[in-house]
């Protein structure tokens, strides 16, 4: 079961929020590097930023193509 969970936390961070693993760290269940925007071995995060919602929208790592 939780092998299916963490697989359905993949797509984003509100997946992820939805089946009940996240914030995931590093080695946990519904981690996954693409979400996590800081590199602080720290999924899907709250962030207590501007945004309304108290979620972070970051981009993907760029990857020199434009």
């Amino acid at each position: 079961m939780t092998a299916l969970r963490h697989l359905a936390a993949f797509p984003n961070c509100t997946a992820a929020r939805f089946v009940g693993l996240a914030p995931a760290r590093r080695g946990q269940p519904g981690y996954w590097s693409t979400h996590d925007a800081d590199r602080d071995g720290i999924a899907c995060e709250p962030w207590r930023g501007g945004s309304a919602g108290g979620v972070r929208v970051h981009r993907y790592w760029s990857t020199g193509r434009r």
